[in-house]
């Protein structure tokens, strides 16, 4: 009993532990789980005061190896294996130092030293995302934690990721605070505390938030290309996308008395194929945006299309941004465009460009954004995680996001982070229709 309570209060054991259970909310993603980010840093900060100074690095290894390399399994899929162990291990090599930084000032008291730690970790985690080539390190971060927690998303409308993530970190550094000062009833006052003002505040937020009017109708298709992403759509792909619309359809009451938008996900459909899709357009009077490759001289522009319920095209957006190992042109200069339908500014972009800090700049006119979306070469984490983006870009812009995928998340979500409908399963073919307000 003895050996195993020295185990368990081994700072290098709480460190391991810590770092390993803060995968429970990106695994498992409700709101209960979310709550644990909250809280289990604590024991991290409480041990690496513990820790040796000239140690602390390697104590940061071992709490975000054990965090990081899980959630970056999913680089294997993608990448060869050295390049996905070097990403993986580079960034935990990378952001280890936010333990060890602290060391540099001499004369410093615990309060001081969490500060050090929250600021460093909150300075490199703003230049990963911001720096050129490292932007495009699509890493889970603390604030991934945080998709259904709405009272704790909304700070991302004033301050971006960044507030969310010094919220956590905040948080965990007092509790842990309270467990060095041995103040066990104050923690758990703390704790008890924390969690009434989230549930209070989600509520509040979803009682709130509801809008009355039902003045759109949308539809978004998932399905899967029949040759894989690298292909573009061919006949049955652009067949089944069809049929699937007209299901859709026919559950959509009272048809006359709403606009109608379909949006069908990021699977290349060829120029060749733009008469049928706006004859399509035109016989089920609806608003159709999809994904479109249109010929460059090497590579094809990847691009966003609606076409009205004449079969007019009245918006077209490109992707500013590749994904990894795709094979696209980028626009020298790119225009984001918008298209206003009843008072409703809508505009489109494409899959990894919700990933950007500079989609700010694409949204800042509108209200409601169509994104189109493939990630099937990623993996099924992948998916989750870039539903979560989805959401910080929602409420982060105030916009109303419609995303359908190859693959998955396709869903809508609404500018205060509220999923109003979907994620359809992922890799199942479907659709999702909603009717809303905007």
């Amino acid at each position: 009993m003895e050996n195993f309570k020295k185990i368990i209060l081994n700072p290098w054991f709480i460190l391991f532990i810590s770092g390993l259970f803060l995968n429970i909310p990106f695994f498992f993603p409700n709101i209960f789980a979310e709550f644990l980010a909250f809280f289990i840093i604590a024991p991290a900060f409480y041990a690496i005061t513990k820790v040796e100074k000239n140690k602390r690095y390697l104590g940061g290894l071992l709490f975000f190896g054990a965090w990081i390399l899980p959630t970056t399994y999913w680089y294997y899929h993608f990448m060869p294996v050295w390049l996905a162990f070097l990403a993986s291990f580079g960034f935990v090599g990378l952001i280890a130092h936010v333990f060890h930084i602290s060391n540099l000032i001499k004369k410093k008291n615990i309060v001081v030293d969490f500060l050090i730690i929250i600021i460093s970790w909150v300075g490199l985690t703003i230049l990963r995302i911001n720096l050129p080539i490292v932007k495009d390190w699509w890493v889970p971060d603390i604030f991934y934690t945080q998709c259904q927690n709405l009272s704790v998303l909304q700070i991302a409308n004033f301050s971006g990721i960044y507030g969310i993530l010094f919220l956590i970190l905040a948080i965990n550094a007092i509790l842990a605070y309270f467990l060095i000062k041995k103040k066990k009833r104050t923690a758990i006052i703390f704790v008890i505390t924390i969690c009434a003002i989230f549930l209070l505040g989600n509520f509040t937020i979803k009682h709130f938030a509801k809008t009355e009017k039902q003045n759109i109708s949308l539809i978004a298709i998932q399905s899967s290309p029949e040759n894989g992403y690298r292909a573009d759509a061919n006949f049955n792909d652009i067949k089944n996308l069809k049929n699937l619309t007209i299901k859709a359809l026919a559950e959509i009451q009272n048809k006359s008395s709403k606009n109608i938008f379909v949006l069908w996900p990021e699977n290349m459909i060829t120029e060749n194929d733009s008469k049928t899709l706006a004859d399509f357009a035109k016989e089920n009077n609806i608003f159709l945006t999809f994904n479109r490759a249109e010929k460059s001289n090497n590579l094809p522009f990847n691009s966003v299309v609606m076409i009205n319920n004449s079969g007019k095209e009245i918006l077209r957006n490109y992707k500013t941004h590749k994904a990894p190992g795709e094979k696209i042109s980028i626009p020298i200069k790119n225009i984001q465009n918008f298209v206003e339908i009843d008072k409703v500014k809508i505009t489109s972009d494409i899959c990894y460009d919700l990933h950007y800090p500079d989609f700010k700049e694409k949204v800042k006119k509108s209200s409601l954004l169509f994104a189109p979306i493939d990630d099937d070469r990623f993996g099924k984490f992948m998916p989750y995680l870039h539903a979560r983006d989805v959401i910080f870009r929602a409420i982060e812009n105030r916009i109303n996001i419609l995303t359908a995928s190859t693959n998955g998340p396709t869903f809508f979500v609404n500018k205060y982070g509220i999923i109003e409908k979907g994620p359809l399963e992922i890799y199942k073919e479907g659709y999702l229709i909603l009717e809303t307000g905007i």
